[in-house]
């Protein structure tokens, strides 16, 4: 199974929601793969462009004002899960009933 999640901000603080989804998974028996940082970002005239979603620059915007400077957050966590695998023993038990 893969998802797309992305940290964000309420009031200036950081919500961890990729790591709240890794800990939901684990806890419903699948199990963790791997992690890919997919940048939300353009190109333009060579030079990498933050495409942070409105919402992210508006939280950034309003902590510059505060006075703590933040950055908007440009990047999505891709999580890959699996299926636990069968142990072999037990894989090995059920082949042998369906063979007779």
């Amino acid at each position: 199974m893969a998802i797309t999640v992305r940290p964000y901000r309420v009031r200036g603080e950081l919500v961890d929601l990729p790591g709240q989804v890794l800990d939901v998974a684990q806890q419903a028996g699948l199990v963790f793969t791997d992690r890919i940082v997919c940048l939300l970002c353009g190109i333009d005239d060579g030079r990498v462009i933050n495409r942070a979603s409105f919402f992210q620059l508006h939280e950034a915007r309003k902590a510059w004002e505060r006075g703590v400077p933040i950055h908007a957050i440009a990047h999505e966590d891709l999580l890959i899960f699996h299926k636990p695998l069968t142990d072999p023993a037990e894989a090995r038990r059920s082949d042998d009933r369906e063979e007779r």
